[in-house]
């Protein structure tokens, strides 16, 4: 079994979003983060042998202490790696967190303004995310949520992308079936045989291209909230989460590792 199953916790902040995508699976809860909370969080994945935190939404750049998060993870010594939409982005603001992320998410859904800002649902979210891009010298990563409004799209966001220099990687993802997103996802979800021979025809040695199908997320996919509670895709019912208790119960973490680790064998 590879390490990087377990080595790595999804950070999500479950508060506001200042975006509505139609496709998003967080929970949205509506509960407060504090920020001691966040830092016992990460004191927690610490002592539980996380080596990476991927810090992802609702949006991290809404909240104006994810400077100090940042910060405090970086000097735990964690391997950060942080997810935007980029609407929030501002350069002067966020410029000294950068340094010390590994990898800048962002999202690419359409070749163009107007399928990303469709997709979205944001007029300007294109032009804020090829904003960052062109102005932070960290290494990308590029996200996709694959629908039918752009999957015919794929060979030209690839020529889009493939003009960036710190742009390596490329997050195929396939449409999640969750409860909360289940009516989207009916009417917008492409199968993967309609564009497999798309993203075949396009691998490229400097952008590594990643194929995620929502039936493998419950095995790269361990979630902590800034709230505390740890969750994971289930298995046995891809349109819904499974919940394991808090992260300050050891035991916990234990539970969402062994239920990953059990995808091995099956």
């Amino acid at each position: 079994m590879e390490n990087y199953l377990f080595d790595r916790i999804i950070l999500t902040f479950d508060n506001l979003c200042n975006m509505q995508c139609p496709f998003c699976y967080r929970l949205f809860n509506g509960e407060k983060e504090g920020l001691e909370q966040i830092y016992k969080i990460l004191e927690e994945c610490k002592r539980n042998k996380i080596v990476n935190i991927s810090i992802g939404g609702g949006d991290p750049l809404n909240y104006l202490y994810i400077n100090s998060v940042i910060e405090y993870a970086y000097n735990l010594g964690f391997i950060i790696d942080l997810d935007t939409n980029c609407y929030a982005f501002n350069y002067n603001k966020h410029f000294k967190m950068l340094e010390k992320i590994e990898y800048v998410g962002v999202p690419v859904d359409g070749k163009n303004a107007e399928t990303h800002d469709l997709i979205r649902t944001k007029i300007g979210s294109f032009k804020k995310v090829i904003e960052v891009i062109e102005t932070i010298n960290n290494k990308v990563s590029i996200n996709t949520v694959v629908t039918k409004n752009n999957y015919t799209e794929l060979i030209d966001i690839y020529n889009l992308i493939k003009q960036y220099k710190n742009v390596n990687q490329w997050h195929i993802y396939e449409m999640m079936p969750l409860l909360v997103r289940k009516e989207y996802y009916l009417k917008e979800h492409v199968d993967y045989l309609k564009y497999k021979q798309i993203i075949e025809a396009i691998q490229n040695e400097k952008i590594k291209i990643y194929h995620c199908a929502y039936k493998e997320r419950t095995r790269f996919h361990m979630f902590v909230s800034a709230s505390g509670y740890l969750y994971c895709n289930n298995k046995n019912n891809l349109t819904e989460y499974k919940f394991f208790g808090s992260i300050f119960d050891s035991k916990n973490i234990i539970k969402m590792k062994n239920y990953i680790g059990d995808n091995e064998n099956e």
